[in-house]
């Protein structure tokens, strides 16, 4: 019995290494790319902190993705929908104030407030909260088969990335914040 324990021990030392864990036989925590939403979800899932530079590269997805919204949102037409007079005009002034949420967002974000001041908590959380109410916004007009087309799924992929941003950047800066520590140290 002990001979055969021995033996499956050493037959199972020299198959880690070579089923895809590694050298050490630790497998690679974070198998995405940059520019995939889940490669900072699972850094901030693991409680490490973000670089800079991958930082810079949140901020710009989550731009990208605010403007891939604001593209899809711009072609929704009211007269797509067939909906009553009454509330066709509820639409139009739903319409017309959402866009105003979302230019004044995607103003916060061009403005480059954030990316230049990362360790402040006030931006990144107003940044937070624009970013809930356009996914809020999103999701209204989504429940609605005729601009869930249009929105061609840019609303799902805005959702993915606020989350992102809360679990990669906000919540370990409200950590630090709360220890006294600085996230970004090597900020010019």
């Amino acid at each position: 019995m002990r001979k055969t324990l021995c033996i499956f021990i050493l037959i199972f030392s020299f198959l880690i290494p070579t089923i895809g864990l590694g050298k050490e036989g630790i497998p690679n925590p974070i198998p995405y790319k940059k520019t995939d939403h889940r490669y900072y979800s699972t850094k901030g899932d693991m409680g490490q902190f973000l670089t800079l530079e991958e930082f810079n590269i949140l901020m710009e997805q989550i731009e990208d993705a605010i403007k891939a919204f604001k593209k899809a949102f711009s072609k929704i037409r009211i007269e797509d929908a067939n909906f009553s007079y009454t509330t066709g005009k509820k639409w139009e002034t739903k319409l017309d104030r959402d866009k105003g949420k979302l230019l004044m967002t995607l103003m916060l974000m061009t403005s480059n407030v954030v990316k230049k001041r990362p360790n402040l908590i006030e931006y990144s959380l107003k940044l937070y909260v624009k970013l809930l109410d356009v996914v809020e916004l999103a999701e209204s007009y989504a429940h609605i088969p005729v601009f869930k087309k249009t929105l061609n799924d840019t609303d799902l992929d805005l959702y993915l990335w606020n989350k992102t941003f809360l679990k990669a950047h906000l919540t370990p800066l409200a950590g630090a914040k709360d220890t006294g520590e600085e996230l970004y140290r090597d900020i010019k």
